[in-house]
């Protein structure tokens, strides 16, 4: 093994076995990647001797047994990806010791336990948490707004109950400006070598977020035994993209003032116990490409202006009570064809298609303005550590 090597990227070459110890005697990786192979057996303990590693990609393998508790020697660890493996057992205490961490994404495994309140004040510069897929259980700690840099949040298909935290409205990286602020000051590259990624479930589809990952805000706890209303503090966060709560046992109404959370793209709110009418307001969220409120108890007309010129009935089916517009249950009184057509001229130039793509192209945009100055941001660490 090269002692003095920085960076080792193995990735995507089918590589079989057990990752071997010696690995451990590399003491000047910055970077290690094995992700997407065949990895099997369990993640070596002396990783520990890796003090200067930045980066820990495992992900897409066939690792057993739990996460080594010697992972928390990594005090330089800003990034890593331990998901779709079949790791068990509870998120090691030791982890509160890698202080450094932006990206923890533990996601599709057999991890179980409770999410612990020590990632509350002991990460605190965490910027997605992605614990999908998954077997924790209890309820989701109110203290996790006090992470003031976290954008991604995704808490789905677990066995979480209990409220949706009343504090979630709290989160400050989920506001317009730090969102912006965060991608122009630091990007999300790790270094000129090594570039962050992050697969989101979105509209039943996998996206592979890279380059626009730091444009990204996300909540996503659908898939557990939640219960009671959604929460009106969530309607704080303005710079929220994507909303998915579907599949819990949420009750009540929709929040009047849902509208605030302008920037939204997607939301999915489907197979719950939502009731009451669908807020007018919602048209005015002009940004909103996808909308999923099947499966639930709402009653009365469907909104036709704006937006919701654009969805068809897969968004409103099983609400056996409402009626209008796209679905084939007409209302008795009717808004008039005029205000229909002028809904559909309004948002003619934001079509769905536009705002899927647009990631993509701001991914294009930032490779070529990357090959014109050849100028990358770098893994930053703090000193002393």
């Amino acid at each position: 093994m090269q002692p003095y090597l920085i960076y080792l990227s193995l990735s995507g070459n089918n590589l079989s076995g057990e990752i071997p110890t010696s690995i451990g005697n590399m003491l000047g990786l910055h970077v290690l990647d094995l992700s997407r192979n065949n990895l099997d057996g369990v993640i070596p303990g002396n990783l520990h001797n890796l003090t200067y590693l930045m980066a820990l990609d495992l992900k897409t393998n066939s690792l057993s047994g739990t996460i080594p508790p010697s992972i928390g020697s990594l005090q330089r660890l800003q990034s890593l990806h331990l998901s779709n493996n079949m790791l068990s057992g509870a998120m090691p205490s030791s982890l509160q010791n890698c202080s450094y961490l932006e990206m923890l994404d533990l996601g599709d495994n057999f991890l179980d336990g409770s999410i612990p309140i020590w990632l509350t004040s002991k990460i605190p510069a965490l910027i997605v948490l992605r614990l999908r897929s998954n077997m924790f259980a209890g309820q989701i700690p109110p203290q996790l707004s006090n992470l003031s840099s976290l954008q991604v949040v995704d808490l789905a298909d677990n066995n979480l109950e209990g409220h949706i935290p009343l504090s979630f409205g709290d989160f400050k990286g989920m506001s317009r400006t730090q969102m912006v602020n965060k991608y122009l000051l630091f990007g999300f590259y790790r270094a000129s070598y090594y570039e962050e990624q992050l697969t989101v479930n979105l509209n039943n589809n996998e996206l592979v977020f890279t380059k626009t990952l730091s444009l990204l805000t996300s909540i996503d706890l659908s898939r557990n035994k939640l219960s009671g209303p959604l929460p009106q503090t969530l309607t704080k966060l303005a710079g929220l993209l994507v909303l998915d709560l579907s599949h819990n046992h949420l009750t009540g109404d929709i929040p009047e003032d849902i509208s605030a959370m302008r920037n939204l793209i997607s939301l999915d709110l489907s197979n719950n116990g939502f009731s009451g009418v669908i807020p007018s307001t919602m048209t005015g969220m002009s940004f909103l490409s996808h909308l999923n409120l099947s499966n639930n108890n709402f009653s009365g007309k469907i909104p036709k202006a704006g937006q919701f010129s654009t969805f068809d009935s897969s968004s409103f089916s099983g609400n056996g009570d409402l009626c209008g517009f796209p679905l084939a249950l007409q209302c008795q009184q009717t808004d008039g064809f005029f205000v229909g057509l002028l809904g559909l001229f309004a948002v003619i130039s934001i079509r769905k298609q536009w705002r899927v793509a647009y990631f993509k192209v701001v991914d294009a945009f930032i490779s070529e303005t990357s090959k014109v100055k050849n100028v990358m941001p770098r893994l930053q660490v703090n000193s002393g550590v």
